[in-house]
């Protein structure tokens, strides 16, 4: 519990607490947390750091594995809940398991309830980013030991305990405008503590130095920094109008954030963000490119409705990247290529791939991340040199003047390059982001 709602006013961050025991990886790309728990569901022993345990979405269905020491072996199914986009997981007292999870339009809990001798859902409304944790592990039976619950709405973090059988909310000191929590659970120094990130809407980067030179006329060439949280290149119209069109996306990358605090992030998308988050591919989940942030190789494609993996044999890196989607007279295929930094010949790889049928044209196309405005599997790093084409739709972006989306706005242009169709814009657009490289 937190007595009396009273925080700290300590911000340093300490590490979280795992008791002696190392935290183990797993490469699963569903939606999963792993947390430690009994040593048994259900026989809780007095303590809940006796094994660790991995609560996983997949096939429609929460299932539940138990570390051996090297892998996570499956040990059963828990519920089947409406859809999940996000979800977190504790033991309680008893050793019973518990699932807070997100359904992409409310928060919701799957919990033991004493009282009904029996699992149940509670429904707590609007919500993101859910943390459940259980605070004294080390010793369940002391009268101050809880389950809490965080997550956030409206930019504020807020909580639920266990004792109130989670009916009151309260909230929490965190003022900025919070757009993601990390995480929630006890730190070395046995306090509870919350890791987030937010928006410091009152930051100026400083000015680059050494000071950018800029030629006159105007040249060379210029990279840009994808680096703020919301940041995202997004034409203003769609690039793939149908999908019997061949597509055409080719960009560099000069350099690369590996984050580890998402399951992934996105290279470019025409989708629609409500669809994407609810798995529902093959009613509006027009185009995601993805990669898996355990190794940064496994590649995510879902394309015209149909989902496909592929795992490349290098992962993503600085270098020149190209991906074309395109059909022969039996079947259609992607094909990716890969020349990376200071390296004179591509790497190309061809792969059988299902393409759906679905396009919908009023989607615009996003270069760094999709339409969702959370941008929770945003790339972060350096983009130059950007290309599309897709039947009449051109859009090359050469990165030779700093003008080109200045102002947030750069043509796209039909096949011709003369006939201009609408603009692309770089969402939260900092000047300071352009990088001048010369004529190299």
């Amino acid at each position: 519990m937190i007595p009396n709602n009273l925080w700290s006013s300590d911000t340093s961050l300490k590490p979280f607490n795992t008791y002696g025991q190392s935290k183990p990886e797993d490469s699963s790309i569903n939606y999963h947390f792993i947390t430690l728990g009994p040593e048994e569901v259900s026989l809780s022993s007095n303590s809940l750091t006796d094994s660790w345990w991995l609560f996983e979405y997949a096939d429609s269905v929460i299932k539940l594995y138990k570390h051996d020491g090297d892998n996570f072996i499956y040990h059963s199914e828990l519920f089947t809940p409406i859809t999940c986009v996000s979800l977190s997981a504790a033991f309680d007292q008893l050793g019973k398991p518990l699932v807070f999870f997100d359904t992409g339009s409310d928060l919701r809990l799957w919990w033991y309830d004493p009282e009904l001798s029996e699992h149940t859902k509670t429904i707590f409304g609007v919500g993101t980013n859910p943390f459940a944790t259980f605070d004294l592990k080390y010793a369940v039976d002391i009268a101050t030991s809880d389950i809490l619950l965080f997550y956030i709405r409206d930019g504020d973090i807020y909580y639920r305990q266990q004792r109130d059988r989670y009916s009151i909310e309260y909230t929490t000191p965190v003022t900025p405008y919070v757009n993601n929590l990390l995480q929630a659970d006890m730190s070395v120094d046995y306090r509870m503590q919350l890791l987030y990130r937010y928006i410091d809407t009152g930051y100026v980067p400083p000015t680059p130095t050494p000071p950018i030179v800029v030629p006159d006329p105007p040249g060379g060439r210029w990279e840009y920094s994808l680096t703020g949280y919301g940041s995202k290149v997004e034409f203003s119209h769609n690039m793939w109008q149908s999908i019997g069109d061949d597509l055409f996306v080719s960009f560099d990358i000069n350099s690369i954030d590996y984050e580890t605090n998402k399951q992934e992030i996105i290279l470019f998308s025409q989708s629609d963000k409500n669809q994407y988050k609810s798995g529902s591919y093959g009613d509006g989940s027009q185009l995601i490119v993805s990669v898996s942030t355990v190794d940064y190789r496994l590649l995510k494609v879902i394309c015209g409705g149909v989902k496909s993996e592929h795992y490349l044999s290098y992962k993503i890196q600085p270098g020149s990247w190209s991906f074309k989607f395109f059909h022969s007279v039996q079947n259609k295929y992607l094909l990716v290529q890969f020349k990376a930094k200071g390296e004179g010949g591509y790497h190309s790889k061809t792969y059988q791939h299902a393409i759906g049928t679905i396009i919908e044209p009023s989607i615009p196309f996003v270069l760094g991340g999709n339409s969702d405005s959370r941008q929770e599997s945003s790339f972060r790093g350096v983009f130059s040199n950007i290309e599309v084409i897709s039947g009449i739709r051109y859009f090359k972006c050469p990165c030779n003047k700093k003008h080109d989306m200045l102002d947030n706005l750069t043509p796209i242009y039909s096949e011709d390059g003369i006939t201009e169709i609408s603009k692309a814009k770089i969402y939260d657009y900092r000047v300071q982001n352009w990088i001048y490289k010369g004529f190299t």
